[in-house]
């Protein structure tokens, strides 16, 4: 006599249907999936990548130009010319209401002072100064004017996605301006140096050699406080 053949869907159901399996397969969803790993870094910006070249000195047109735009700084020996910034305490909340204030994007870039000027020959130079009083120079080329002494306050910030038509890879980011074509700004209000930090954009500028790694020039947008969710 042949053995009975058991039900094989009636046999799966009551194993569905068991607590032991219920909880082994919500243990089993639980670990399946392995916890979200965190971003990975912003990789390290570089500056001197094919666009930017170390001098090893502070060259004496940058000295005179810096000097001429902060009468006060003592020189290269001394500390970064450029403002500092300072952080926002609880007790200056309330100031937020009571003034002008905009707001930016924080781009988590190195900081330069690129400056535009005439070496001692005339020739056409840009120079960006880290905070270390470091100078880069920049293979590039503004306005005739712009070279009679502009200087910009910049974050360089690596660009994503890559401008394939350009082949850069990173941006010089304008968010301040001080001086535009030998005209000194410093005692402008903040929204007439942004303007002429555009202007100075909008003349355009151009790189010696087409195959340098090149950072495109950007100028950061603020808008008032009030309006700060237009970024999130």
């Amino acid at each position: 006599m042949a053995a009975p053949v058991p039900d094989i869907a009636a046999t799966l159901q009551s194993l569905i249907q068991s607590s032991d399996f219920v909880a082994a397969l919500q243990q089993s969803e639980a670990t399946a999936l392995p916890p979200p790993r965190p971003a990975p870094p912003a990789p390290p910006v570089k500056f001197g990548d094919g666009f930017a070249h170390p001098l090893g000195h502070v060259p004496s047109a940058v000295t005179a130009l810096l000097a001429r735009v902060w009468p006060k700084w003592n020189g290269p020996s001394s500390r970064f010319p450029g403002p500092s910034p300072c952080s926002i305490m609880r007790e200056d909340l309330n100031a937020l209401d009571r003034n002008d204030f905009v707001v930016g994007p924080k781009t988590d870039g190195e900081r330069f002072l690129v400056c535009v000027y005439r070496d001692e020959a005339g020739r056409k130079c840009v120079g960006a100064v880290n905070r270390k009083m470091n100078v880069f120079k920049i293979d590039m080329h503004f306005g005739e004017r712009l070279h009679d002494g502009t200087v910009l306050d910049c974050e360089l910030t690596p660009l994503f996605p890559c401008c394939s038509e350009t082949g850069a890879g990173h941006a010089l980011v304008i968010f301040d301006a001080y001086a535009e074509s030998s005209n000194l700004l410093t005692l402008h209000p903040f929204d007439a140096r942004m303007n002429a930090a555009c202007r100075i954009h909008q003349k355009g500028y151009r790189y010696v050699s087409p195959l340098l790694d090149q950072a495109v020039l950007r100028v950061k947008r603020f808008v008032p406080v009030h309006k700060a969710s237009a970024y999130f």
